[in-house]
């Protein structure tokens, strides 16, 4: 039986986390070596702990003041110090492992961290010529469809689901996340990567209201909201849980990334009927960009 355990602590910018269970705690730390995280001991929540109902108004020492999607947060004994863990009746489920790994991007979010910034992208990500293509799109627009016409033409795909989005410097990096589903089986061998796919592609996904297969360019203000829900869609679990201010902090840091990828990608929207266009999707978008 699949199973994964998360404990973060996060005080003054400094972040403690261990992770344990099964394959999950290997994938963790991988992906805990992109965030520039180091594993070290998390205190143990005090046995006076007591749990309630969030939110808490004024939560005190190593008081529960949040429990949600598999999660429980308590204050970590001193002021702005949090303890977050797995609920270890939610260790066996889909939900949990998902935010273990997006409370471990917010906790590399908020760490001291380098030159690096990194943002959680609900999308597919696909491979071409070795560079990356992210696909963003809405729930049911059809993101599982072009990866599936993608690998048929002899593409590669590697998420299916969401994504790690890191820029270092002035470049851009793409680290594919594996769902509850996948990381038993793939993700010893696949996730996440020890290097990123280099990003070339940042493209939207909409759906023709006459269900045709359409190339064009997107208005810049139409493909940034894109990006803002994408982020916002991925990472709302754990900014329901953590303070307020936290919250912000994140949410402001994932506008200013956003910002500067608008500023470094050329972005093309694509309709999910794609009939009309042979071969995979990429191929469509190098062959039309190159005309």
């Amino acid at each position: 039986m699949k199973s994964c355990f998360l404990n973060l602590r996060i005080a003054s910018g400094a972040v403690s986390w261990e992770a344990r269970g099964d394959a999950a705690a290997s994938i963790l730390g991988k992906l805990a070596a992109v965030l520039e995280l180091r594993p070290e001991p998390v205190p143990a929540v005090p046995a006076t702990a007591v749990l309630i109902s969030p939110p808490s108004p004024a939560p005190g020492d190593g008081k529960f003041i949040a429990a949600e999607h598999g999660f429980r947060l308590f204050e970590g004994g001193e002021a702005g110090a949090y303890i977050l863990q797995t609920d270890p009746r939610a260790a066996e489920s889909r939900v949990a492992w998902a935010n273990c790994c997006k409370f471990l991007l917010a906790a590399g979010l908020l760490g001291p961290g380098g030159r690096r910034r990194f943002l959680l992208l609900h999308g597919a990500l696909l491979e071409h010529s070795g560079s990356a293509a992210v696909l963003l799109a809405p729930g049911g627009t059809g993101k599982s469809t072009t990866l599936r016409r993608h690998r048929l033409h002899g593409g590669g795909g590697c998420a299916d689901d969401w994504l790690l989005l890191c820029e270092d410097g002035e470049a851009f990096a793409a680290y594919p996340l594996p769902t509850w589903s996948e990381y038993g089986r793939l993700c010893d061998r696949r996730f996440p990567a020890e290097h990123g796919l280099p990003v070339r592609w940042l493209l939207v996904l909409s759906r023709s209201e006459r269900g045709v297969g359409y190339a064009g360019a997107i208005p810049a203000a139409e493909w940034k909201a894109a990006l803002l829900n994408s982020a916002e869609h991925a990472s709302w679990q754990p900014l329901r849980l953590l303070p307020q201010e936290t919250g912000r902090k994140i949410r402001l840091d994932n506008a200013a990334l956003i910002g500067r990828l608008a500023r470094s990608f050329f972005p093309l929207a694509y309709y999910a009927d794609l009939n009309d266009i042979p071969g995979s999707v990429l191929d469509a978008v190098v062959s039309r960009r190159n005309r």
